[in-house]
């Protein structure tokens, strides 16, 4: 090997191994919110469309239940970290960035598939509550939407603070 070589070699824009490393650990803050914000309006998209077409058609007088006990289950469900969200994203994106910040890989990936999970068992539970009505009988559906908050308080309280660690995390 010629010293042309390895001095050609030396001085490539590449980063070494060791710097890939560190460097792929770390993505844009800019990309994460953006990526967290439609993973949220997606996810809870289905979810708002039933509730109000169930509003809308009747659905819950038909059944002795009041609409407004079902959205006061459903808004406190969805509307903090949707906010959350959506209000981060707001301010980030008013910013003037002299130089893109970056949030750990783990902490964005925990925070994406912990939302997923979350928004899928919400629109579980709604999809399920009628299917689950004719099984069970005579359950009101307060009592179901109730119940399952048993399991989506905490599980809503693991997706804050996998969100609080994206957002803590930027450098």
């Amino acid at each position: 090997m010629s010293s042309t070589a390895s001095t050609t070699h030396g001085s490539t824009p590449f980063p070494s191994l060791p710097e890939q490393r560190r460097s792929g650990r770390r993505m844009s803050l800019t990309r994460c919110q953006r990526r967290l914000l439609l993973v949220w309006y997606m996810g809870a998209a289905p979810a708002f469309l039933v509730l109000i077409i169930q509003t809308l058609t009747s659905f819950y007088e038909g059944h002795g239940q009041s609409p407004n006990e079902v959205w006061g289950w459903f808004l406190p469900t969805l509307m903090p970290t949707l906010l959350l969200v959506t209000g981060v994203v707001a301010k980030e994106a008013r910013k003037p960035h002299s130089q893109e910040q970056t949030v750990e890989r783990y902490y964005f990936r925990l925070a994406f598939w912990l939302s997923v999970s979350y928004l899928f068992v919400v629109n579980v539970v709604l999809f399920a509550m009628p299917l689950l009505r004719q099984l069970q009988g005579s359950e009101s559906i307060i009592g179901y939407l109730t119940k399952s908050s048993l399991f989506l308080g905490p599980f809503q309280g693991l997706v804050g603070a996998a969100m609080g660690a994206v957002f803590t995390s930027a450098k």
